[in-house]
């Protein structure tokens, strides 16, 4: 082919057919840009390694996004006729074989994205709809209360509903730790402390006055008194033995609110929960 006929191929128009496939290429790069981007982007300042990997994912998106609708239609006659002058067979077979390490990060780097968007909104965004009416914050409180609790605390960035286990029956209307002794040792019996200060130190005395042992299984206790509540434990605050069961914020978002299909979220700039639908 003399020079001529290449300068002649290179000045011809490429057909509509490239052009389309330009467009294409641009519209899905940037619909799933935008789209994988919002996703990444966090409702609040992250925390985290990989909350601020996914931010910094983001704003790298949105980059490439916003470069590719600068580029594209400017450019848009050279890359077309780029592609016009090579088979596409032939294009797509050298793009691997020759660039082997080039598509293979990015592979890799379409799965990291992948991963952290689920992880980052728990596949929210791409099961159901964004919720963003706010139904209003949770009352804790009442929420514990109609469980039974006698109120509910929280433990670093965990809020659980409580309630102490009190020395006898007329401290706490549900258990005691004497009905705790009854429960493990199949018995009427006290329940009393040697140390006045150490809850672990509590033993289980019979009617003869005769110590027979500790509660073996507090927790266990817990679960007797609180049927049906789910991860209820037994553990110590404030020298004071109490049933705590972690509380699922989605759920009490339902049961305050009468509905199903709802989400938790805490501002963290008043640390309240709020529900959304």
């Amino acid at each position: 082919m003399n020079r001529e006929t290449q300068g002649d191929l290179r000045s011809r128009r490429p057909g509509k057919i490239y052009y389309l496939l330009v467009i294409l290429f641009a519209a899905v790069f940037v619909g799933l840009g935008t789209v994988v981007g919002s996703a990444l982007i966090p409702s609040a300042w992250p925390r985290d390694p990989l909350g601020i990997f996914a931010a910094i994912v983001a704003v790298l998106i949105f980059t490439a996004t916003a470069a590719i609708t600068i580029v594209i239609p400017g450019d848009i006659d050279d890359i077309a006729r780029s592609l016009a002058n090579r088979p596409l067979k032939e294009l797509g077979k050298k793009a691997v074989l020759e660039r082997q390490r080039r598509v293979l990060v990015a592979v890799t780097t379409l799965l990291a994205i992948i991963v952290v968007t689920a992880w980052q909104l728990n596949l929210s965004v791409i099961i159901a709809p964004s919720k963003n009416a706010n139904l209003g914050g949770l009352d804790l409180e009442h929420y514990c209360r109609n469980y039974g609790f006698n109120g509910n605390e929280k433990e670093g960035e965990k809020f659980f509903c409580s309630t102490e286990i009190g020395a006898t029956q007329k401290n706490s209307a549900r258990l005691s730790l004497n009905g705790a002794c009854i429960w493990d040792k199949g018995q009427q019996s006290t329940f009393k402390l040697r140390s006045p200060n150490n809850p672990y130190s509590g033993e289980c005395y019979n009617a003869n006055h005769t110590p027979i042992g500790g509660v073996g299984n507090m927790s266990g206790y817990c679960e007797h008194v609180f049927k049906g509540m789910s991860k209820i434990q037994a553990t110590v605050a404030d020298a004071k033995w109490v049933c705590r069961s972690a509380i699922d914020m989605k759920l009490a978002c339902a049961w305050s609110y009468q509905e199903l299909d709802v989400e938790a979220r805490m501002d963290v700039n008043t640390d309240q929960w709020n529900c959304y639908k």
